[in-house]
């Protein structure tokens, strides 16, 4: 058959299951496919900076996990470049980057000796010579049915616990946005430290909303003359909790 029933999952309704199909050549099994919530796998690696253990490189601190298509690629080097020039703005955010790409260390580190040139950026923060695409595979960045046989652009937020809280995924032929991690990166730093989530099209600055979970009581604990009720469901407040 070329469509086959899924596993059924309740529509939290109490009228039943819905079922969805997809084409049965779709169906495939893998050990893991990241998520939001998920601690990130550790892992060994030979990266620019040498091999090193990354739950040991990167707890404490927040980490962007970025993969690549392969190196010595156009978009593939904007995206480095972009990523060095704004290095102090993730350092100022207690956040490392590292890269991945399916290529060997050789081939990797001439392509980033060459973006450091071109650009005229230093790339301080290492990338990993996936070469083969293991990790690739790991973090779910091969799709069959895209245009190119080759890894989509894959970006991921961790925070300090190596728990994602963030996923981006780019065709090949788009590079991602720099400016847009780092915008998510700030919300969810307001999140841990204010508990109010962010709006659509939320900017660092901007006036945040009040989550569900947060009672009127402690939102004016929190926010006292810097919350506002607006209707029913949705509440304002401005970030910066009372401490």
């Amino acid at each position: 058959m070329f469509f086959r029933k899924s596993s059924s999952f309740f529509d939290g309704t109490g009228g039943g299951a819905t079922e969805a199909r997809v084409p049965a050549a779709y169906a495939r099994q893998v050990l893991w496919l990241p998520g939001i919530g998920d601690i990130f796998a550790d892992f060994s690696a030979d990266s620019t900076f040498g091999r090193f253990e990354f739950h040991d490189w990167a707890k404490g601190q927040w980490t962007v996990v970025f993969g690549h298509p392969q190196a010595n690629s156009a978009v593939c080097a904007t995206e480095i470049a972009e990523f060095a020039a704004a290095q102090d703005d993730f350092d100022r955010r207690n956040v490392r980057l590292l890269g991945v790409t399916q290529s060997d260390i050789q081939t990797e580190s001439a392509w980033i000796a060459d973006i450091e040139g071109t650009f005229d950026v230093s790339v301080v923060f290492p990338v990993v010579a996936d070469e083969g695409g293991k990790l690739a595979r790991l973090m779910g960045m091969f799709h069959p049915n895209s245009v190119r046989p080759l890894p989509v652009r894959k970006t991921f937020i961790l925070d300090e616990t190596m728990r994602i809280r963030a996923i981006f995924e780019y065709p090949n032929a788009i590079g991602r946005s720099t400016h847009e991690i780092l915008r998510v990166i700030d919300g969810m730093q307001i999140v841990d430290r204010d508990g109010l989530y962010a709006p659509a099209n939320w900017e660092p600055g901007n006036t945040m909303v009040v989550p569900p979970t947060m009672s009127d009581e402690e939102a004016e604990t929190g926010f006292a003359g810097r919350w506002l009720r607006v209707n029913a469901y949705l509440r304002t407040a401005v970030p910066g909790r009372r401490r």
